[in-house]
């Protein structure tokens, strides 16, 4: 697969720069380096291989990643925070890791990897959905055998919710 440019710069690089040393001004004043592919203009294809190794666990998915981790392979925190959420282990807006790979033309092909893991880790891919439908307007019967999250006032995550995702649970 090759690589794809940045949704963010398309391709280019650089961002307009709105803001000079005092200012801002309705039109741009100038260019920056792009800082969603940092300068590069595209995202290489992932390497889903590396990826699955990163968060595989002794039992199935890995139970943690850290602050350290999501920043040296945003792709990989990412599958594994996306699991988790649509697994039912954390349905709390996973805002973190879509921040992260905000720019990734890669985004939909991870997020098919994660409801996958998902599936295999967690035995579904629908808990967050679930959870979230009535929030959003929708009528939904949960059906048995969804895990606890899955229900309106269930618990939201578990004890392995990174620390530096708290600001997800406001």
């Amino acid at each position: 697969m090759e690589a794809k440019p940045c949704t963010k710069c398309k391709g280019e690089g650089t961002l307009p720069e709105y803001w000079d040393e005092q200012t801002y001004h309705q039109e741009p004043v100038g260019r920056r380096t792009c800082r969603y592919c940092r300068g590069k203009g595209n995202f290489e294809a992932p390497d889903l291989p590396a990826i699955l190794q990163t968060i595989r666990g002794r039992k199935g998915l890995r139970s943690s990643m850290s602050f350290e981790q999501s920043r040296s392979n945003p792709r990989a925190y990412y599958v594994w925070r996306m699991a988790r959420f649509h697994g039912g282990k954390d349905v709390t807006m996973p805002v973190t890791a879509t921040c992260l790979i905000d720019g990734d033309p890669f985004e939909d092909m991870l997020g098919k990897v994660a409801e996958l893991v998902a599936v295999k880790a967690f035995g579904t891919d629908m808990a967050a959905a679930y959870r979230w439908a009535g929030a959003l307007g929708h009528s939904v019967n949960v059906p048995n055998g969804m895990p606890s999250s899955a229900y309106s006032g269930g618990p939201t995550y578990d004890s392995s919710k990174p620390e530096f995702e708290f600001p997800e649970t406001k």
